[in-house]
C-alpha cells in the first residue's frame, strides 16, 4: 500500500551506508565540476550520516560477539573467584566440623550448616554477579546475627574472610556502570532515515536537472553510480546471495552483510 513516505514513490532498491556513502562521494565529484552547489551540500550531509551509521552497526556488531562478562572489571571477576572459594572453604569447614561427634562445637557447626547451607554451594556461587552479591550479603548477616554459634564451631576467621572479601565484591558490584548499549531498533531507526535522505538526493537531482539545457547528460553524470549500484543489488537479490556493503571511499566490497 502506498504511503507519504519518499519511498514507496521512488523505485530504488534498499542500499546498504556504504553503498549511499561511495555513490554520494562520486555524485559530488560530478555536481562540484558542475558548480551545482546545493547537491554538494546534499551529498557532504549524506557522506557524514553514514559514517555515523556505519559506525554505530559497528557497535552493535560488537555487542553481539562480546563476552558476557564484559562488562564487569577485571577486579571483581578476579575477585569472583576468591569469594567462590572462601564460601566454599566455609561450608567444607562447617561439615568436618559437624562430622567430629556429639559436642557443643560440632553442634553448632551442624546448626549453621543446616541454616545456611542446605542449598548447597553452589546456591551462592553459580549464579550471576548481582545474585551472588546478594546471596552472599544475606549469609554474612545471618552469620552476624549468631555469633554464639560462630564462635563456639571457631570458625569466626572463615566468616570473617568471606565478609571482607564481599564488602569489596559488592562495592565493586554496585558502583560498576555497565555501558550503555546500542539497539538494534536504534540501527533500524538510523538505516531508514538515511535511505530517505539519500533518496531526497536523488528526487532532487531529477528536479534539477528538468531545468538545464543539458539536464539529459547532467542527470546521467550524477546518477550513473546510482544506476550501477541499484543493479547490483537486484542482481543480488535475484540469487539470493547476502548483499555485501563497500567500503564507503573505493567503493570496493567488504566483508559486512548489509543490515536485516
Amino acid at each position: 500500500m502506498k504511503t507519504y513516505a519518499i519511498e514507496s514513490w521512488i523505485s530504488l532498491h534498499r542500499f546498504t551506508p556504504g553503498r549511499r556513502s561511495y555513490a554520494a562521494r562520486l555524485m559530488k565529484t560530478a555536481a562540484r565540476a558542475r558548480n551545482l552547489d546545493d547537491v554538494v551540500a546534499l551529498c557532504d550531509a549524506i557522506i557524514a550520516s553514514e559514517k555515523e551509521q556505519i559506525a554505530l552497526q559497528k557497535k552493535w556488531n560488537n555487542q553481539q560477539t562480546a563476552a558476557p562478562a564484559g562488562s564487569w572489571s577485571p577486579e571483581l571477576l578476579a575477585l569472583d573467584v576468591v569469594l567462590d572459594r572462601q564460601v566454599g572453604q566455609l561450608r567444607d569447614l562447617l561439615a568436618a566440623l559437624a562430622a567430629l561427634g556429639d559436642s557443643p562445637r560440632s553442634r553448632a557447626a551442624q546448626t549453621l550448616l543446616t541454616a545456611h547451607f542446605a542449598r548447597g554451594v553452589a546456591y551462592y556461587t553459580q549464579c550471576i554477579v548481582e545474585d551472588e552479591a546478594a546471596r552472599v550479603g544475606e549469609l554474612v548477616d545471618a552469620l552476624q546475627a549468631a555469633p554464639e554459634d560462630v564462635a563456639s564451631a571457631t570458625v569466626e576467621e572463615s566468616v570473617a574472610a568471606v565478609r571482607a572479601t564481599h564488602t569489596t565484591y559488592d562495592a565493586l558490584v554496585h558502583d560498576t556502570k555497565p555501558p550503555a548499549l546500542t539497539s538494534f531498533k536504534a540501527v533500524k531507526d538510523a538505516d531508514l532515515a538515511n535511505q530517505r535522505r539519500f533518496l531526497d538526493l536523488v528526487t532532487d537531482v531529477l528536479a534539477l536537472t528538468r531545468r538545464l539545457a543539458d539536464g539529459d547528460a547532467v542527470r546521467d553524470a550524477l546518477l550513473a553510480t546510482v544506476v550501477v549500484q541499484d543493479a547490483e543489488i537486484a542482481a543480488a537479490l535475484r540469487a539470493k546471495r547476502k548483499l555485501k556493503d563497500v567500503d564507503p571511499d573505493s567503493g570496493t566490497p567488504t566483508d559486512d552483510d548489509a543490515t536485516d
